[in-house]
């Protein structure tokens, strides 16, 4: 952050106060004004692309169905530019922004697209606050239009509400502050100081304890900034969805992105996979659409190699639970296996193991480092 804690926490309560005190129909105006501010003053450059692209997604709403149709992909093309420029013009930007930028076009193809299967118009403040509403600006989650919209504007004050949104808001706080940046980053950092740079210098057990230290803060510092953007919506009488569900207790792949990141598996799972699976003929169709779909997913996240490598053999797991679930499924032997015991917390584990492992390959420094750390873990150096 560019700014003291105690101007956020200053910026934010006078906001609360004006959106409380004002008419429910001011309320949309005040939102909008606050969010320009804060994002302005932190993040200027990224606040005038995502005004461009809300006003992109605005303008599409208004045109006719014929000129809707001509225009969706241009439409969507023109939403996805910014990003892709960003990411090539500053690839070690802060993080934060880049995060942003990508929830920010996510919203807007989401609302060009819904506009044009739903032919609604939307206002203009509505559209823009929906692509910058400064809680969810950095992190999510990824609220759809009718969620954000549904009686948000017209809830009255409830104080238990209100009240669960500051605790929310606390517990992001001390998972970030404490337990994350305290406790799990300095371990991982201190106990294994040169994993980045030479993994070959450590043996299996050492980059088995490393990998699942930095997805467990990963895991927890990702949900403490959703709880933090969920407390804060809360406040001003918001109900945005929760982002994730036990993901360490997944028992595959599958399960795995049911439990996590739940609003952009949503997401990928309406505009992405199924209209690559519509696609895709022959044998094994939803095989192709998982690969290609986090094959997006992953350079969505950031155009190098770790993440094509996340994004390619999180595809090959998602096809491969698919095609056990579909082809095996009356298998006589895969059902003993499956009814014994022990099958699902060895499931969990395998499943725990492999997404700590393409989480550490598309976050360490240097492709080739991860490459090396990989050979130890599957005993192949």
């Amino acid at each position: 952050m560019l700014l003291e804690p105690k101007f956020l926490f200053v910026w934010l309560l006078l906001t609360l106060i004006f959106f409380w005190k004002s008419n429910i129909s001011y309320r949309p105006i005040i939102l909008l004004i606050s969010s320009f501010l804060i994002l302005f003053i932190l993040y200027p450059g990224a606040l005038i692309i995502s005004l461009i692209l809300g006003l992109i997604a605005y303008f599409y709403s208004q045109l006719n169905n014929f000129k809707k149709s001509k225009l969706l992909k241009y439409s969507i093309a023109f939403s996805i530019l910014p990003l892709i420029l960003f990411r090539i013009l500053y690839p070690n930007y802060n993080i934060i922004i880049h995060f942003g930028m990508t929830f920010v076009t996510l919203r807007c193809i989401s609302l060009i697209i819904d506009s044009y299967t739903e032919d609604k118009k939307l206002d203009l403040v509505s559209s823009i606050n929906y692509v910058i509403f400064f809680p969810l600006f950095s992190a999510g989650p990824i609220e759809t239009k009718e969620t954000f919209f549904r009686d948000n504007f017209s809830n009255s004050f409830n104080f238990d509400f209100f009240f669960n949104g500051n605790l929310r808001l606390i517990l992001g706080l001390f998972k970030s502050i404490f337990i994350c940046d305290q406790i799990i980053k300095p371990f991982y950092l201190n106990t294994w100081p040169n994993m980045e740079i030479d993994p070959l210098h450590y043996n299996w057990l050492d980059v088995y304890q490393y990998i699942f230290s930095r997805f467990l803060y990963t895991y927890l510092n990702f949900s403490a900034y959703c709880d933090i953007a969920i407390g804060i919506s809360a406040m001003f009488g918001f109900k945005i969805k929760e982002n994730f569900n036990f993901p360490l207790l997944a028992s595959n792949v599958q399960n795995f992105w049911r439990r996590w990141h739940l609003t952009l598996g949503s997401w990928i799972t309406q505009y992405l996979y199924f209209p690559l699976l519509a696609k895709f003929k022959g044998r094994f169709p939803y095989i192709k659409a998982s690969i290609f779909t986090f094959l997006i997913i992953g350079l969505w996240h950031e155009l190098e190699a770790g993440y094509l490598f996340w994004g390619i053999f999180h595809g090959l797991g998602l096809a491969t639970c698919q095609f056990i679930n579909k082809e095996l499924k009356s298998n006589k032997i895969y059902i003993g296996i499956k009814n014994l015991f022990f099958y699902k917390y060895i499931c969990i584990i395998l499943t725990l193991s492999f997404v700590s492992w393409l989480q550490t390959v598309a976050n360490m420094n240097s492709f080739s480092s991860a490459m090396k750390l990989t050979s130890i873990l599957f005993f192949l150096g």
